[in-house]
């Protein structure tokens, strides 16, 4: 099924409803579109936008676009969001019930919930099917939200760790990347991925008309994946720290295990910050893991 702009012009728009969730207290969040357990879906050049009349924190849309499950049986797999400029409001603000890392406003997010809950489904009697897979987003502008793009997979701790969500693609080698601008704490954050490619994006948290810094911020932020073969490659990533004091990281990326990591040919640019011991600051910062990785490429960066 394919959602597509007819004929040039500018992008259809999608304004936001009038949201009823609070993300502190939410059972179930808003979203502009919400793809439900369904494959092979394409939405190619569908802007989304906050509405000007939502004007607060129970008001505000919570997602732009949302896949997620029907059961841990049935995902969404094989889905393409193309072309499409989706604009939230970063202040809308506070930590997600149920789902740890995500908060506030998120432009794309794809989670192992349904639609009426946020707890995470549980990984026992999950399949392949039940994943988050194959899905590929390019050529999207994704602005002033808390979060560009958050994908969380199952919780899959035992080995081989089969029931990650696998080979989704936030931008490839042959149609580039995404623009993520004026966003707040994550640019991009993925866990429980396995071979996730994050290539060719441009990652800017102020873009010169945004507002710079004022708590720990990520570009890019990869975390517990186990063998496991990640590309973070060829992305340009600016971050405007202001005066603020906290931790920061360009890149953080944490697999462990056996799988092929490249971190290649990015350009990392971190301008501003407070001269106070409380700030840490990384342009690629691989933390400690709870088991070793064999092969890891770390090269042609630029910082």
């Amino acid at each position: 099924i394919t959602f597509q702009k007819s004929g040039i012009g500018l992008n259809p728009l999608i304004s936001a409803y009038t949201g009823t969730q609070n993300v502190s207290s939410a059972t179930s969040f808003d979203g502009i579109i919400k793809i439900i357990g369904c494959d092979y879906v394409t939405f190619d050049g569908s802007d989304l936008a906050e509405s000007t009349g939502n004007v607060d924190a129970l008001t505000w849309m919570v997602l732009g676009y949302w896949l997620f499950r029907t059961s841990n049986i049935v995902g969404s797999q094989n889905c393409t969001i193309i072309n499409c400029t989706i604009t939230m409001n970063s202040a809308h603000s506070g930590s997600w019930t149920g789902l740890s890392g995500a908060s506030g406003s998120v432009g794309i997010l794809s989670a192992p919930i349904t639609n009426s809950s946020t707890t995470p489904l549980s990984i026992v009697g999950a399949s392949l099917a039940g994943t988050n897979s194959q899905n590929t987003f390019i050529g999207n502008t994704i602005n002033n939200t808390t979060i560009g793009i958050y994908f969380r997979g199952f919780n899959d701790v035992s080995s081989p760790y089969a029931y990650y969500d696998q080979s989704n693609e936030i931008g490839n080698a042959v149609s580039g990347g995404n623009l993520f601008q004026n966003f707040k704490l994550y640019g991009i954050y993925c866990i429980y991925q396995n071979n996730v490619s994050i290539l060719q994006n441009t990652i800017d948290n102020d873009d010169s008309t945004g507002t710079a810094a004022t708590s720990s911020i990520y570009g890019i932020y990869h975390d517990i994946s186990i063998n496991t073969s990640p590309e973070i490659n060829f992305n340009i990533i600016r971050i405007n720290l202001g005066s603020f004091t906290g931790y920061c990281a360009a890149i953080c990326e944490s697999t462990s295990g056996t799988g092929n990591t490249t971190i290649s040919n990015n350009e990392i640019n971190i301008t501003g910050g407070s001269t106070s011991s409380a700030i840490s600051c990384y342009g690629i910062l691989r933390p400690n893991v709870s088991a070793s990785k064999s092969n890891v490429t770390i090269e042609n960066n630029i910082i």
